[in-house]
């Protein structure tokens, strides 16, 4: 389907998504493609939703031969979903919100997160996931230009750098 209206720019019918929930598909695939050029050990995906994007960076990782991605799904039928489409894939499905999970748990520290779980909780996320980062981290934010509240927990974490790219929703790339 194409990307439903967006003020963040007016080219929005660009753009494609599966279903309205869904990241836009082109920027799954930059996802994908940050991931294979970063070649990182450990990734956290915070609101999995069906995978698509669990996918690509579970794809990414094999391409590289080494990282594994741990996704977080609070909603019980989605992470069965992440769970099947990742099937094969350097992948391990929480069906938990990644705020229950101590990151300690973790074999080592997070070279890539992606944030796009409920637009309420992505502050708290990149809050509780902060302490876990690697030296060479990335953090990526789904959502970030059109919602206020993203832009808002954005604004109040206190990252060091941050690249906003113009997509109907936006996405951020962001350092501590």
């Amino acid at each position: 389907m194409r990307e439903p209206y967006s003020e963040v720019t007016a080219d929005y019918e660009l753009w494609s998504c599966q279903d309205i929930d869904s990241t836009e598909d082109e920027v799954i695939e930059l996802v994908g493609s940050l991931v294979r050029a970063m070649k990182p050990r450990l990734c956290v995906e915070v609101g999995s939703h069906v995978g698509l994007s669990s996918f690509e960076i579970g794809r990414a990782l094999e391409r590289n031969g080494r990282g594994h991605l741990h996704c977080f799904e609070s909603t019980p039928q989605a992470a069965r979903a992440v769970r099947e489409r990742t099937a094969g894939l350097p992948v391990t499905v929480h069906p938990m919100t990644d705020l229950r999970f101590d990151p300690s748990e973790l074999p080592g520290r997070v070279d890539f997160l992606f944030v796009d779980g409920d637009l309420d909780n992505r502050g708290a996320s990149m809050n509780h996931w902060r302490d876990s980062l690697s030296e060479n981290h990335v953090v990526a934010v789904h959502d970030s230009l059109k919602h206020w509240e993203v832009r808002q927990s954005i604004e109040t974490a206190g990252f060091s750098e941050r690249l906003d790219i113009v997509t109907p929703r936006g996405i951020s790339l962001l350092r501590f």
